[in-house]
């Protein structure tokens, strides 16, 4: 349920970041919300990794052919991978810090500043 809730406040801070920086690099900004968009997709789709092991360790009928051993390596093959996909979710997220920086370098090499008036928008 948490990384449900991290998964839209990540949508949401990212949301904000490319009203902020779009003004400074449209490109670099729409860059930034795309990659955090698919590290979204690939944390919500690697949460089924943890389902996955509820499911095994459930003890439904239909695992009776199996023996507790066996059942429980396979649900600790879900739990590792779900942390392999939690990193592999996190190289999504280092290219949005990397783009977001690149953008403000390369605004303050301009020499532009960021103003933010009275309405919250940003404008040079």
């Amino acid at each position: 349920m948490s990384e449900l809730l991290s998964a839209v406040l990540f949508l949401l801070s990212a949301w904000a970041l490319y009203v902020l920086l779009k003004p400074v690099n449209n490109n670099l900004a729409l860059l930034f919300v795309l990659l955090n968009l698919g590290g979204v997709a690939m944390e919500c789709i690697n949460m089924l990794n943890q389902f996955a092991a509820l499911l095994l360790l459930s003890g439904g009928d239909y695992l009776k052919v199996f023996q507790a051993d066996q059942l429980q390596a396979l649900a600790m093959l879900f739990l590792k991978l779900h942390g392999n996909g939690y990193i592999i979710a996190q190289i999504f997220y280092g290219h949005n810090i990397t783009s977001c920086f690149r953008s403000i370098a390369m605004h303050n090499k301009s020499g532009g500043d960021i103003k933010v008036s009275k309405g919250s928008s940003c404008h040079e």
